[in-house]
């Protein structure tokens, strides 16, 4: 199935922080309710996952990025078709920032031996070398 994981509609809420999170961002929202991300990992047949991570979005005002490192996001292992970041807008003229501080490896890639699709737009933690895959 697929599963789109989208900010909650509410100001002052986030998911939780991740390992190593930012921490001036971590500081920032200590008092911000906070929504289990973890969850996502009961869907273990899970074929394509799309995380959106747009600060705003012309249909509603949430903010609620991750921050940090979510191994568990790279333990699908039938996942075909893996989205991080905002969506590509340009159809609605929105132009989407991407505040989101997930910090991954491509080398996390490695046990998705399925993924055949991956589109990462705006992650400015992403690091490693796609010639180790």
């Amino acid at each position: 199935g697929d599963l789109c994981a989208y900010s909650p509609d509410a100001t002052n809420h986030k998911y939780v922080d991740g390992d190593d999170p930012d921490e001036e961002w971590a500081a920032s929202t200590a008092g911000y309710t906070t929504h289990d991300i973890g969850v996502l990992s009961n869907f273990r047949n899970l074929r394509s996952l799309k995380i959106d991570t747009a600060e705003y979005d012309a249909y509603s005002e949430s903010n609620a990025p991750l921050s940090g490192r979510y191994p568990f996001l790279f333990n699908f292992s039938l996942l075909m078709k893996l989205s991080i970041g905002p969506p590509d807008d340009a159809d609605r003229g929105v132009n989407l920032f991407c505040p989101c501080s997930i910090r991954w490896d491509l080398e996390d890639l490695r046990g998705l031996r399925f993924l055949k699709e991956l589109h990462c737009n705006g992650s400015r933690y992403l690091s490693g070398n796609i010639r180790s895959l």
